[in-house]
């Protein structure tokens, strides 16, 4: 049959035109909607023999669009900006120092008086991506002028705004998110901004819940995606809608759940939710009058709750969002797999 090999993406000029020797393509659709620099090819390039490097010199490189007016990477006195704010997150995660203004702030202001800049340093892109309300408060009572800043460009072509939705790892939690962007529209970050795809800080939100959907394909990718399109769906639209690019992208999560489909998906317990539940039996049978586990709310309790409320809709709904999928709960229980602890002494035989 046909089918082809993905090879991950190159940075390099040199392992590009490495790779095109080979016989690989490149994924040119990939590249130019900035999804990186992927290459291809078909199992009948092993039999192929190398193409002449001056053949390879010559052949086109396609590259991704650039936002003109995109700041580069930030250096000297706006790097050790930045560096600030990742050296205070990392001690936090570490639990060495609270990340805070207080904490924070002085040594933000000394580097100021240094040189830096807000918007040279992509401060405000890092923070919002973090969901660092705090900081980011900070940084926007530095910023001179301040609406250049909320509105810069970084070199991937996104705006502060953008990157709070459409981090490069997984999302920050959608509440933290929420507060985020509301700052930064309240200093008047616009919506209506473009990166070089026609995408608008709405396109980059579907696109991401998109990849949480369909690439990652986690329970909490799933309940991620949720949350944050109903938070900030309707703050992120532009005043003329969405664009041709944002709805090429967009994300319905009904139909990824089958909520529309003429004869509803049935959701199934996964193979792990399934060895979770052989679990408490053996413990439930052979455990005796041992304290058992409470088990976790499983990834299939948490997709039929989702499910139920999205059936119920608004009208349903007494307003006050009590029916809601709680988030903290449901982000945090959707580590689904994780097997219970076993009282001591005793071994599963699944």
């Amino acid at each position: 049959g046909r089918w082809s090999l993905v090879v991950s993406e190159l940075e390099t000029e040199a392992d590009t035109r490495a790779f095109i020797q080979a016989g690989f393509k490149q994924a040119e659709e990939l590249v130019c909607r900035g999804d990186g620099n992927y290459f291809y090819a078909i199992p009948a390039f092993l039999d192929s023999p190398l193409l002449p490097s001056w053949v390879v010199s010559a052949m086109k490189i396609v590259v991704q669009p650039q936002k003109f007016g995109a700041l580069p990477w930030p250096t000297g006195a706006d790097e050790k900006f930045c560096d600030e704010i990742v050296s205070a997150d990392v001690m936090n995660l570490f639990g060495k120092d609270e990340l805070n203004a207080e904490n924070v702030g002085p040594r933000l202001k000394q580097r100021i008086v240094e040189g830096a800049s807000v918007e040279r340093s992509l401060a405000l892109h890092h923070c919002a991506s973090l969901g660092q309300l705090d900081v980011l408060d900070v940084c926007l009572s530095l910023a001179d002028p301040i609406l250049s800043a909320v509105n810069a460009f970084d070199p991937r072509g996104m705006t502060p705004l953008m990157s709070s939705v459409a981090p490069e790892g997984f999302p920050s939690n959608p509440c933290e998110l929420d507060l985020c962007i509301d700052k930064l529209i309240s200093c008047r970050a616009d919506v209506n901004m473009t990166d070089a795809f026609g995408l608008t800080a709405l396109g980059h939100l579907w696109r991401k819940a998109r990849e949480l959907l369909e690439v990652d394909g986690e329970d909490r990718g799933l309940m991620h995606a949720y949350l944050s399109c109903d938070l900030l769906a309707a703050k992120l639209t532009p005043s003329n809608g969405p664009t041709k690019a944002d709805e090429a992208v967009r994300v319905c999560i009904h139909d990824h759940l089958g909520l529309n489909d003429a004869q509803p998906i049935g959701h199934l317990p996964s193979e792990r939710e399934e060895r979770d539940r052989r679990m408490m039996e053996f413990l439930n049978r052979d455990g005796e009058s041992r304290s058992r586990p409470e088990p976790r709310p499983s990834s299939y309790q948490m997709r039929r709750r989702l499910l139920e409320y999205l059936r119920a809709g608004p009208d349903e709904s007494d307003g006050s969002g009590s029916d809601a999928p709680d988030q903290e709960e449901d982000l945090e229980s959707t580590s689904v797999g994780t097997v219970p602890e076993q009282p001591d002494g005793e071994e599963s035989s699944v």
